[in-house]
């Protein structure tokens, strides 16, 4: 009995944990500012976690093609690190974008002593905090291999959108006043679920649809139209439907523009054989699914409409925003205002006239606030990052088969895809929820099909086996 409950720990265990924490993650990480106290929960779980993962890592267990995901997201927290060594005050006044500061304390009389790189040392800190969550769920997810998840990840990802999505309309029924909205600062009247933006609502959803399309492919496989497949289709069609729901409910523009290519690379990452008797059937359910939610959320008299986000160019939009970053840019360009700091630097670039008592927390564009932020290493790790991601994408799509391992690979990587378009008007990454489905994601794409290296035959003269 005993040897059988370790079994099945050993089998079920880590699974049950990794899901156990992204579904955390989702409940109490789905805000940008606030919720830091539950963030540094979520980070604190994770970097006890990350430990014992070491501590106890087997052997045989290589992490292969992750290791560049690995190595990109412990850049960041290394750039991170770099900005908080002290510099003597001479080389630290002659950095650009720090004349203000010397100034000051030249008209108050002190002597200015030696600083780090980051203008908001805390902000720093806590930024390098939320690197170690996808780092997390990347190493945990590698370690528990990819045949396990293969089964279980994406029916579990697809019952947490729905469930979001369901917890969102409630919050919408409920009323603007709902206590249902985790946040203060949020998008009342909307479907948000557990994030405090509709934004991000979409971004989590826009993850997850692939994965749903994913099930209805592989199911097609073996379609034989018996009871239990017909029961299994509808539930997963259903499943579709909501999450199309909530992406269509949220109101995010940048949402709807972003829906397409997912759904065009979700479809051709499901095209395998002519071999699907339900291929036709299934294209023609979903483009319904699409249809019908589209005409559900823009006719309903609860839901807001379509169309909450704005991209006008008055004070606060978008495109104003972008450009005061990019006049930041240009003074930080070399070594970054330090990881984190947008919120404490970008007042100095705002116009004294138009500023109200809304402020600007992030740039709603990632690429534009890691050039401020990260300066020229963290340029040189954006573009490692896109080339990397270039060259995933043409090894995945670049074979023609793969079974079931490189379809849930392909439907992985186009969820990668949504935050990547995504983070060209938004920071969905920012938010430990989204943070953590990315690292997830990573893991799918780059983790090695075998659990370690295979061993080599015994040579004539009896050689001991390495195992590497």
């Amino acid at each position: 009995m005993r040897r059988r409950i370790k079994r099945s720990l050993q089998k079920h265990g880590l699974t049950a944990i990794l899901f156990a924490y992204l579904a955390l993650c989702v409940v109490m990480g789905g805000a940008g500012r606030e919720g830091l106290y539950w963030h540094g929960l979520v980070h604190g779980i994770a970097a006890l976690g990350l430990a014992a993962l070491v501590i106890t890592w087997p052997a045989r267990v290589k992490l292969g093609d992750a290791r560049t995901p690995l190595f990109i997201l412990i850049a960041i927290a290394g750039i991170g690190l770099l900005q908080l060594i002290p510099l003597p005050s001479g080389i630290w006044s002659a950095l650009p974008g720090r004349e203000l500061v010397t100034d000051g304390y030249e008209s108050l009389g002190q002597t200015l002593q030696s600083r780090p790189i980051s203008l908001d040392v805390e902000a720093t800190m806590i930024t390098i905090g939320y690197v170690i969550t996808p780092i997390f769920v990347l190493a945990l997810s590698v370690r528990i291999g990819m045949r396990r998840l293969q089964s279980s990840v994406p029916w579990f990802l697809a019952i947490l959108g729905v469930t979001t999505v369901i917890y969102g309309l409630f919050q919408v029924f409920d009323g603007r006043d709902s206590l249902l909205y985790l946040y203060e600062f949020t998008s009342r009247g909307l479907p948000v679920g557990f994030f405090s933006n509709v934004n991000h609502q979409a971004s989590l959803l826009l993850m997850i649809l692939p994965f749903a399309f994913f099930l209805l492919s592989e199911l097609g496989q073996d379609w034989q139209g018996d009871d239990s497949n017909v029961a299994v289709a509808i539930v997963i069609v259903a499943m579709i439907f909501m999450l199309l729901v909530g992406v269509f409910g949220a109101g995010s523009v940048g949402g709807y523009a972003i829906l397409a290519p997912i759904a065009a690379l979700s479809f051709l990452a499901s095209r395998k054989s002519d071999k699907s008797g339900m291929r036709r059937s299934t294209q023609l359910g979903i483009m319904g699914a699409f249809l019908i939610g589209a005409i559900l959320v823009g006719s309903s008299p609860v839901l807001e409409g379509i169309g909450v986000t704005s991209f006008s160019d008055g004070e606060g939009s978008r495109y104003n925003i972008w450009m005061i970053t990019i006049e930041a840019i240009r003074e930080h360009w070399l070594t970054g205002s330090g990881l984190g700091t947008y919120e404490s630097v970008i007042p100095l670039y705002e116009n004294p006239e138009t500023v109200t008592a809304t402020f600007v927390a992030k740039a709603h564009n990632d690429y534009l606030q890691i050039l401020m932020e990260g300066g020229i290493l963290g340029l040189i790790l954006l573009v490692f990052a896109l080339i990397w991601f270039g060259q995933i994408f043409l090894k995945l799509w670049g074979k023609k088969r793969g079974g079931s391992t490189g379809s849930l690979r392909k439907f992985a990587f186009v969820a990668l895809v949504a935050i990547l378009l995504h983070s060209i008007v938004d920071y969905p990454a920012r938010t430990p929820a989204i943070a953590a489905i990315v690292g997830l994601c990573l893991a799918l794409v780059t983790i090695p099909e075998s659990r370690g290296a295979r061993a080599k035959p015994r040579s004539s003269d009896n050689e001991k086996r390495i195992v590497l």
